[in-house]
């Protein structure tokens, strides 16, 4: 009986830590860094403008985390663009760093008629480029040891630093 008992307690304190372990590296994928770091003009045609750009992740996590798509809303100047999403399986490294590009499609005349063409058109004019600036809100899902997480993400980057992202080589988060 005396064994049957050892066994029992080996066994959940097992459990126990397995789950601690699972616990701290969930946590930390809640922290995981991201940053534009490439834009590329694609076209632009009589409606729309196309532009990819690269989302460098970094998994702050000991474990390899699975991202499994994303569900992200565009802003220009906090004026809603356009909506993204993706399913595509992206695997991450414990403590790896990812790319993931997004392709971006925006009608640029329902743009400037949201946002304000006169206010856009001014910026450039003056080279403001500081005042325009672009927002993306929403999540990644992923899963970590098959248990599925969402990540938040809230992003803003300035016309004036997209700019010397094209310029520069890419970096990495964090």
């Amino acid at each position: 009986m005396k064994a049957g008992k050892i066994i029992a307690w080996t066994l959940v304190t097992a459990i126990g830590l397995f789950g601690i372990y699972a616990g701290v590296g969930i946590k930390k994928l809640m922290s995981i860094c991201y940053n534009i770091t490439k834009y590329k003009l694609v076209k632009i045609d009589l409606e729309y403008i196309y532009i990819n750009f690269t989302l460098t992740l970094k998994n702050k996590s000991f474990l390899k985390v699975g991202i499994e798509g994303y569900n992200f809303d565009v802003y220009l100047n906090n004026k809603f663009i356009a909506a993204l999403s993706s399913k595509k399986h992206k695997e991450i490294a414990g403590e790896g760093i990812s790319v993931i590009d997004i392709p971006l499609k925006v009608s640029y005349l329902k743009t400037f008629k949201t946002v304000g063409g006169n206010e856009i058109l001014n910026a450039f004019t003056e080279k403001k480029f500081e005042r325009i600036f672009v927002t993306l809100k929403g999540t990644f899902s992923g899963s970590v040891l098959k248990v599925p997480v969402k990540v938040p993400v809230d992003y803003k980057i300035t016309l004036e630093e997209i700019i010397k992202i094209m310029d520069a080589p890419a970096s990495v988060p964090c």
